[in-house]
Formats: C-alpha cells, structure tokens, sequence
C-alpha cells in the first residue's frame, strides 16, 4: 500500500495560516497565568511561603507552599489548599505561623450578583508553619454584628512582633472602625482603641494607636489625627484632599516608626521643599523635626518599613530605574555588590529580610519577575524560581535613558527601546507618552514596550514637564500647559532622534492611553508635519467637558483644575479650548485609531464618541472602537488585551505611512441572542 504524502505537503495553505502573526508569540508568553506569588521570607530566614496555581476554571486550583530553606529537597516543602476558597495573599505573623487573606462568597438571600451570582467576603485564616492545623479565622468567634459589618476583614495594622500570639487589626462594628488586638490561636477579638463613623485608616508605634485618618461629612477631604502617646488626648495635625491622600500619595504619607516616643517619620514634602523626602514628624506639636532622607536628583518614592516590626529601613526612589538606599552599612554594601552584579536593566527589589538571607525580586526589560534569596553568610545568590516562566529565554529588548534639551531649555528625561534590528534611519518609531499625567516612565518591564520592540519598532518614552519624581518644579511646570509645553516636550524629543539619524522620519506614530491618549491627537494637531499616524486609547478629548465632569466632586474638580486651569477664568477657557482635539478635529490630517471602554469612569467613553463625531463631521477617515465591559484600565482581561494588541500592530503595519489602505479591526465577539442598544435606550451615565 502506498504512503500517503505528509499533510505539509497537501495543505500548505492550512499549515501557513496556522503560524502566528507577527507579535503573537510574545502576547502567548506575556498573557499566560502566573503559576507562582511573590513569596515572602519568615523573619528568621529560614523558610519562604507563596501560592502555586495550577488549572483553570472550575479546576483552577491554589496551594499554598511552605519551603524550609536549609531541609534537603525531599523533605522541605509543606503544602496545603483551601477547597472553594481564593487565596489573595500571605504574611508571616512570627516564625511558627501564617496569615493566609483568603475569599468566599455566600448564598444571598436578597438575590444580588457579585461574583457568579454570590457576594464576595474576605477573612484572613491564621495556619500554623507546618500546615497541619486546620486554621483558625480570624474574628471567626466574634458577634455576627462584625460580620455583617465587614465586607473585607484583611487590614492588619500591627504585627506586635513582641507578642507572637496576638495582632492588631482594624475593623467594623456597625459604621464605627475600631482598632481589635486579635488572638492568632483562637480567633478572638477584643477593642483595643475606638474609633466613630468617621476613622478610615490606624496607625501604631510599639504597639499603641498614634495616628488615624478620618474624613470629613463630604468624603472628600482627610483629617489626620495624632497624639504621643496613650495617654494624649488626639489633635488634628493635618488636613488634605483624599485624592492626594490616595493617589499623588506625596504629601503625608507614613514611613515608619520614630526612634524617640511621640515620633513618627513620614514621606513628606514640607513647605519650601521641592523634594519628597523622609522627616521626623513631632506628633505633639505638629511640626517637621528633621530631615532623616532627602535628595536634590529626585523624589523619594517609597519607605522601606519592617514588616514585623514597623521599622524604617530605608527608602526607594526612581532615576533610570528603582533604586534602594538602606539604612543599615553591612546591608547596604552587599545590597550594591549585587545590583553591580545584576546590571543597570535589573531593578533589584528587597521583598524581605530574615536572619542572614535576603528574598529578592529581580524585574526589568529584559527579565521579568525572578525570585532570588541571596545569603550574605554564604556569598551566594541562588533562583527560586520565575513569576513569569513563559518569558524566561523570551527575546526581550534593553532600555536606555534619552534625555533631550527641550526649546525652552528644559531638559526632559526618556528612554527608548530599540528593536533587535538597532537603530538607523529606517527604522520606524512609536512614541509613547505615558498617562496621569502626574506619572512617569523608568526602565522597567512594560508589556506594551517589548510588545511593539517586538513588532521591528523603536520605542520612545518622554517624561515631559508635568511627569513626577524629578521634583516639586517639574510637576508643576506641566500645569496649564495641556497641548502647549508639555506637547512640545514630546515632539523635541522625536526631533531629537530624527536629527540624529536613529529613526525614519516618514514612519513616526504616536500611541498613548488616558493623558497619553490626549497627548496623541493633540501631537498630531499641533506638529501635523511630525508624525504619519495617532492611537488613543481612554483619553481627554475636550478639556472643558472633561473639568464638567468632574466638577461633581470638589476634592477632583480642585484636582484637575489646578493642573489645566480654571475653566470659569474666560483667557484660561479659550485656551482650554484651543488645546481641545475635539474642537480641533479639522486639523487632524493622518489616520486615527480610537479606542474607550464603555464603563470608563476616569475619562468618560462621551470624550470617544464625541472626538469620533468631531472627526466624521470633519470628513476625516478614522476608526472608533468601543468596548463593552471594559473601563479605564483595558488590560485586566486577557482577551481584551489580545484583541486590542492584535488591533494596534495591524493598524501601525497600515498607517506608518500617514494612509489607511486594509486596516479592518478585530471586534469583540457578541454573546448570542444580544443585539446592541439603540443610542435612546442606553442607561445613563454616572
């Protein structure tokens, strides 16, 4: 009998349409789940804890592992899982036992839909080192009044590591967020400090109640309040704006323990600094005592603080990358010998400490989430494993700062990621300005970054005047300065790399998201000569319907009228106006991708669908793609994201030349027997 030829051979076609597209391979490895957690280190060093995932769906399956670092591999794991439960994190409360937050849902009697149908609760479980005991939960004992109370019972405040028996945590009963010590081998929960309806957040030095926030009727302004001691009585110390509280996170922030009683250090920015910095802060008369760390390159990020302890260790701060400076001399050198070791691509994380050992995370353009223990006892740095294994081996391309001197003489920090062909006068360029715009751009890991590297372009990042990190000035330099200084920042530097021969100056195209988005049409309004092509995704298209919008809430309005200016100023209005796409939409002159969830609630999806009526009242060919289900933030679902990527490079392949010749977009799959709403039947929005 004859053989029959290979299907190779006979389906051609077939076997060809099966190969992946351009990009697709790194979007297989990049949206892959993640099989392990970040683990965390015991206090003595000894052993670590994450959570392995495996399955998905219904036979998705969670465990947790203990590892004892100095057993022989045949006998050092201990493992346990929790049935229906999600596990959300883990902690070390000492050396013999474990925090584990998991979540749960309830049969609801009222009939409401959280998550497939039930609501969600969350509790931590105490489990002790070995995983032998069934575990113990947490307020498990208490009245069914903190029950009902507490949606989420996960804030432990204070790990009190002298009393390895007991927590701090806060929670509520009734509208009242009290501070509960909490019994680790029992459940069982006392008051500690009381709080009223007005306590959102506590604070603990040694184990005592020495700061708590509080907000006012509104919900829109925080009061901080402290005292030196038990004894004190408490004061106001301090009043601001919950979103600087939540979200700029610049002007009072806590950073530790003190080192002398009725003293706190906090991340601050006292009056006539222009840095971010860790001061002492006198909890009884109100005041900045002194500098513990400042710098004059840039802002301190973050305070390192022992987890156990509440401790100051040092603190983070952003250059090129994430960088550390701790405090202690012999931690500090071995934390330097290996940062040299691992390179200036690595930003090295000290997750946590233990007796001689250091858990470290290793993240950055070019390796992605790998977990390390290094023992300086030892001298060695041993992998634990990779977050992301389907990166591992994957080709991901460095970063590299590129600063440049704006017009004005303003020097304007950014990076760029070349493609593994370099660079040169062919060689195409996105240019990616980052949202917020109170943001900024390092050399990290960026999905989206090694993504189009990916794809054969050069990657620009700018971090214009308005960014954050590089000083009080800076920031506000950008303010008022939408689509005018702030703009020009990010086309000098493509200026930049055009004169220097390093791209095509025919195949330029920006691409942002939020502000980033704003930043991409006005780009193309204002140097229509500069770029052939413009994606926006999630943007502001029109300033004045923007500060509208968020005119409802007085701590926002403030907010976004302090960096764009005050709309009821007519000068400021008329320029506002100006640097408005959408009132602009007839100067747009190249191809244009539009993109807005319909659930935004940063940028509503009307500044889309107006910008897309601008330009279609303007003759001018676009794409509006509007997805359903999705908000400010796309990328939380894995086929958005593919979709939206896979949409993105098509799209770059077709206009890079300033036309549209076959762009035809992915859409979302509708789910059988839906039709889409009639715009008069579309609820209305928040």
């Amino acid at each position: 009998m004859a053989e029959l030829p290979p299907a190779a051979d006979t389906s051609t076609e077939e076997a060809a349409a099966t190969e992946p597209g351009p990009g697709e391979a790194f979007l297989d490895a990049w949206l892959q789940d993640q099989p392990y957690s970040l683990p965390s280190l015991s206090p003595n060093g000894r052993y670590i804890t994450y959570f392995e995932e495996s399955g998905e769906g219904e036979d998705r399956r969670v465990r947790l592992i203990v590892r004892d670092l100095d057993a022989p591999p045949e006998t050092a794991f201990r493992a346990r899982s929790f049935g229906d439960l999600h596990p959300l994190w883990h902690s070390w409360a000492s050396d013999d036992r474990l925090l584990v937050a998991v979540a749960f849902g309830i049969e609801n009697r009222y009939g409401q839909e959280f998550l497939g149908g039930m609501p969600l609760f969350s509790r931590v479980v105490s489990v002790d080192r070995e995983l032998t005991e069934e575990g113990v939960a947490l307020f498990g004992s208490d009245s069914r009044r903190i029950a009902r109370s507490n949606w989420s019972l996960l804030d432990v405040v204070d790990y009190l590591p002298d009393d390895p028996d007991h927590i701090l945590m806060a929670a509520h009963r009734g509208n009242a967020l009290h501070l509960w010590r909490v019994n680790l081998l029992t459940g069982d929960a006392e008051v500690e400090e009381r709080g009223n309806h007005t306590t959102r957040a506590w604070f603990t030095q040694d184990g005592v109640a020495v700061m708590r926030f509080e907000t006012y009727r509104s919900g829109r302004r925080i009061r901080i309040r402290a005292r030196s001691d038990a004894e004190d009585d408490w004061d106001t110390v301090l009043t601001m704006r919950r979103r600087d509280l939540e979200e700029r996170e610049e002007e009072f922030v806590w950073a530790g323990q003190g080192s002398r009683p009725g003293e706190i250090l906090v991340l601050a920015r006292p009056e006539g600094h222009n840095f971010t910095g860790i001061h002492r802060y006198d909890l009884e008369t109100g005041v900045f005592t002194q500098s513990i760390a400042e710098r004059e390159d840039y802002d301190i990020a973050d305070s390192l603080i022992d987890p156990q302890s509440g401790e100051y260790r040092g603190y983070a701060y952003v250059g090129e990358r994430m960088q550390y400076d701790i405090v202690d001399p012999l931690l500090r050198r071995h934390y330097e010998a290996l940062t040299a070791f691992f390179g200036d691509q690595i930003e090295l994380f000290p997750v946590d400490s233990g007796g001689s050992r250091l858990l470290l995370r290793a993240d950055g353009p070019v390796e992605r989430a790998s977990v390390y223990i290094y023992d300086a006892d030892q001298q060695t740095v041993d992998p634990v494993f990779s977050m992301v294994p389907a990166l591992q081996g994957f080709p991901l391309q460095p970063m590299a700062a590129y600063p440049v001197q704006a017009r004005d003489g303003l020097t304007i920090p950014g990076f760029i990621t070349w493609p593994a062909s370099g660079a040169g006068p062919e060689t195409p360029l996105v240019v990616y300005p980052h949202g917020g715009p109170e943001a900024r751009d390092r050399i990290a890991f960026d999905p989206m970054v090694q993504y189009l590297a990916s794809l054969g372009y050069a990657v620009y990042q700018p971090n214009f005047r308005g960014s954050t990190g590089y000083g009080h000035a800076f920031m506000t330099a950008g303010h008022g300065q939408w689509g005018m200084a702030m703009q020009d920042d990010i086309a000098d530097g493509v200026r930049a790399l055009i004169a220097a021969g390093e791209v095509d100056p025919e195949r330029v195209c920006l691409l942002g998201f939020s502000y980033g988005g704003y930043a991409a049409l006005s780009g193309v309004i204002r140097d229509p000569d500069l770029y052939q092509c413009a994606f926006a995704g999630s943007g502001v298209y029109d300033l004045p319907d923007f500060l509208d919008f968020k005119s409802d809430d007085d701590g926002l309005s403030e907010y976004w009228t302090e960096l764009m200016g005050d709309p009821d100023d007519p000068a400021v209005l008329a320029r506002l106006e100006a640097a408005s796409p959408r009132r602009q939409a007839a100067r747009v002159s190249v191809p244009v991708l539009l993109y807005h969830g319909e659930n935004d609630r940063t940028a509503s999806v009307d500044q889309a669908r107006n910008m897309s009526l601008a330009l279609e009242e303007a003759g001018i060919a676009h794409t509006y793609i509007e997805e359903e289900g999705v908000g400010h933030n796309w990328s939380n679902n894995s086929d958005t994201t593919r979709r939206l990527l896979l949409n993105i490079r098509d799209f770059l392949a077709d206009a890079m030349d300033g036309r549209v010749d076959s762009f035809v977009p992915l859409e979302p799959e509708k789910p059988e027997g839906t039709e889409p709403l009639d715009e008069s039947d579309r609820p209305d929005e928040d």
